[in-house]
């Protein structure tokens, strides 16, 4: 696994660790999922299935919603066009425990961010800048940036309706 800690030259900012590669990604992921206690925030533009189908993700997701302390995943769809199958894993998952998974897609013709990330709670982040490329950093304790990502991500909510489960296909 290539990790590379990146530290920030300004300002009391917790250190970011950088990933190259899909497993780093999923490593990433699953370390900021075990940080959660209440809210896991997803923007991502499909569910990308070489994540978040992955068996350690699942896991990890499974975890999180299982605790003994009311939690909740809130996910936002931004490719209207593309959306993920009816059998993906999380989806599947999210259709067992219906009242803690919230999702949402963004309405076609919006213009979709090329960013996708994660935040857990208020604190924790993984973020890739391109859905193209596995590349990205995360985070364990930095409010600043999950508090950027989370205003974001409340914007996009904000302007896309509740979907009908035939939409996204639950």
């Amino acid at each position: 696994m290539s990790v590379t800690p990146f530290m920030p030259t300004l300002g009391p900012i917790a250190p970011r660790l950088l990933f190259a590669s899909l497993e780093d990604a999923r490593y990433a992921l699953r370390v900021v999922i075990g940080r959660a206690q209440r809210r896991i925030t997803i923007l991502s533009p499909n569910l990308e299935p070489e994540l978040y189908e992955h068996p350690s993700v699942i896991q990890a997701l499974t975890r999180f919603i299982l605790a003994p302390r009311f939690a909740s995943v809130r996910i936002l769809l931004t490719a209207a066009e593309a959306q993920p199958a009816p059998q993906h894993a999380l989806l599947a998952l999210s259709r067992k425990l219906s009242t803690s998974f919230e999702i949402r897609v963004m309405p076609a013709g919006r213009a979709a961010p090329t960013a996708t990330y994660l935040v857990a709670d208020q604190s924790a982040t993984v973020l890739r800048l391109d859905t193209g490329d596995w590349s990205g950093m995360y985070a364990l304790e930095n409010p600043a940036a999950a508090r950027s990502h989370l205003s974001h991500f409340q914007s996009l909510w904000q302007a896309s309706p509740a979907p009908d489960e035939a939409a996204i296909a639950i």
